[in-house]
């Protein structure tokens, strides 16, 4: 059932290492986007009904708490934990206690980058969402300024474009000030990065590279990289640039001299300010210090380490024993790879997400013990660099959930289990591969959003699902042969937001929604009819 692993073996120095380090594939964030259109247009994208197309850039993007929660560690030093609640959002420390109340204030707070919090609140004069900064006390910053692109800050530092002007600017969370930047970007820039080491990396329009220093000047430019100008993807890895073609990459400093010149392929996939994590054209995965030094990690011959988690000093994933057929997931120290903390063996979660009232993760887990999956609650882990903390875990659940919960789920076999959380609020799912859903799914009448991918056999959705009394959004990707769209949109009379790519409706159908539904939009293919 690992349907999310991508396996890879490790080489060093032309010799092979008997470990497998398996590196798992992560979703691109949903909540948020920056992008451009063709028309070179900006776009915010929180649940809003645009959408972007073409050029789309996703880098240091913030992801909410139903994103990011998959993964095992949560550094408390970046800030606190932003949790959404019954009545509106708190900060949560590391024992779980609220330390702040923000009410309705924001619609969403999301994951903070050294104590600055990117947060959307609702503009009730202009009528819309937007986007606006906060400090570690809650505070928004910058004159209660809104902006047009999330951002890590770093150092007090980033490059922000006000939703006013939609000029660019360089923004000090310390001094609260925002510094116009010179005229030549503001005609150039395509996107922003978040800085490392005192740079930014910058993409322009014309597909070059360029590097702002802390000042919001222009540091250095791709054509002054010795011996880059052909390359096409840059990354500020440490101290160094690191550029990337098909053939080689090529490490340089940040005054664009050629350190090293690697003659193979590289993708990166996790880097922090000391490690890379990477793979090469075979898929081959390595991990590698600043210097380029590869390091090998604690895996036996009949182990496949999978890596999810990576920072500047603990790294973790999932180590299965092909043998014994066990499974559990292991927290290292970078530094002399100790072990910090592992799951009890031949338990595997595979699904969970956060209940915001209970602080609980409810779980979908594989025991291979039993062969079968059992939904399990567990509290609430949350791990930092300096506080590693685990909770047991509480014997299978035999009764029914009264709270709303949100799941994403894989394949069938989880689908039955649902029976046991009938106020699912939230529901992906992807790769299904049967024509019905399961007797179960028609428990499920407190759905707020439905996502379904990759489900091309499926025919019929459940009939109880015909009319949804809360159901606001509904998005149907690779689903060619569901029946019955037109009732479906019909009966759910609250329905906003439906998206699909393979189902055409008659004109006259779209004609009668504009005038008995102005408040729903319906997209095809990514365009509103």
């Amino acid at each position: 059932m690992l349907f999310l692993f991508v396996f890879v073996s490790t080489f060093l120095k032309g010799q092979h290492i008997n470990r497998d380090v398996v590196v798992l594939s992560q979703p691109l964030p949903e909540t948020s986007i920056l992008g451009y259109n063709d028309k070179d247009e900006d776009i915010f994208k929180l649940d809003s009904t645009e959408r972007p197309s073409l050029k789309v850039f996703f880098y240091d993007v913030f992801t909410a708490l139903d994103s990011w929660a998959r993964y095992a560690v949560y550094d408390f030093k970046e800030g606190y934990l932003p949790v959404q609640g019954k009545h509106g959002w708190y900060w949560i420390n590391r024992d779980g206690r609220i330390v702040k109340k923000f009410g309705n204030l924001f619609l969403e707070i999301l994951q903070p980058s050294q104590k600055i919090y990117a947060a959307i609140r609702f503009n009730n004069k202009e009528n819309k969402k937007e986007l606006v900064y906060i400090d570690s006390i809650g505070r928004v910053l910058f004159d209660d300024v809104s902006f047009l692109n999330l951002n890590n800050f770093k150092n007090n530092i980033a490059v922000l474009r006000k939703s006013t002007d939609k000029k660019w600017y360089l923004a000090n969370a310390k001094t609260k000030n925002l510094k116009l930047l010179d005229s030549y970007l503001q005609k150039r820039i395509l996107y922003v990065f978040s800085y490392v080491n005192g740079l930014c990396k910058v993409h322009l329009k014309n597909g070059k590279v360029v590097f702002l220093n802390e000042s919001g000047e222009i540091h250095l430019h791709q054509k002054n990289l010795k011996g880059g100008n052909s390359l096409f993807q840059y990354e500020l890895f440490g101290k160094y640039i690191v550029g990337k073609s098909d053939e080689y990459i090529i490490q340089f400093d940040f005054d664009g001299n050629q350190i090293k010149k690697f003659p193979f392929y590289f993708e990166f996939i996790q880097i922090t300010d000391k490690y890379i994590l990477t793979t090469d054209g075979s898929l081959k995965a390595t991990l590698f210090s600043h210097q380029y030094d590869a390091i090998s990690l604690p895996v036996k011959e009949n182990e496949i380490f999978v890596v999810d988690y990576l920072s500047d000093s603990l790294i973790g994933g999932v180590l299965l024993d092909t043998i014994n057929h066990s499974m559990y997931y292991r927290l290292l120290s970078t530094i002399d790879f100790s072990e910090k903390m592992r799951t009890p063996e031949r338990e595997m979660v595979l699904y969970y997400y956060h209940s915001p009232k209970y602080f609980y993760d409810v779980k979908i887990a594989r025991s291979y013990n039993m062969r079968r999956f059992w939904p399990i609650y567990r509290k609430q882990k949350y791990f930092s660099d300096s506080d590693i903390k685990i909770y047991s875990f509480i014997p299978p659940v035999k009764y029914k959930v009264s709270f709303p919960v949100r799941f994403q789920i894989h394949g069938a076999e989880p689908l039955k289990y649902l029976k046991y959380f009938p106020n699912t609020s939230y529901l992906q799912i992807y790769q299904y591969k049967e024509k019905h859903f399961p007797k179960a799914m028609e428990k499920l009448k407190g759905l707020t959003e439905i996502y379904l991918k990759d489900c091309p056999a499926l025919s019929y959705i459940p009939f109880s699902w015909m009319s949804l009394p809360n159901l606001t959004k509904a998005t149907f990707y690779g689903c060619p042969n569901i029946q019955g769209l037109n009732t479906f949109i019909e009966r759910n009379v609250n329905l906003t937001h439906f998206e699909t790519d393979t189902h055409y409706f008659d004109p006259a159908f779209y004609d009668d929604m504009k005038k008995s539904r102005p408040n729903l939009k319906i997209y095809i293919n990514g365009v509103l009819r």
